[in-house]
């Protein structure tokens, strides 16, 4: 059996959240990677009242806020809701 690293688990999660974030507010419910990286902003970043803010639900979006739940759980442990709440 591989052992994952720490970054190979958080890239894991980042993956899976993403597919069940897409699979919520798709009617049909399949997913694709070719639908995932067509639905995903492609703008990592916004201006707002002279400041530069992060995207949401960016690739980058999601890492920061897993990284951000798993200070108090493993990132195994981690779910979309945890996710949304953080």
């Amino acid at each position: 059996m591989i052992q994952q690293s720490k970054k190979q688990k958080l890239n894991k999660k980042i993956y899976d959240l993403t597919i069940e974030w897409l699979d919520s507010i798709l009617p049909d419910g399949e997913v694709t990677e070719a639908l995932m990286q067509k639905m995903i902003p492609k703008e990592r970043y916004f201006c707002s009242q002279g400041q530069i803010r992060l995207n949401a639900y960016t690739y980058k979006w999601f890492r920061k806020r897993v990284k951000k739940a798993s200070r108090l759980k493993s990132i195994e442990e981690v779910t979309l809701q945890d996710i949304e709440n953080a």
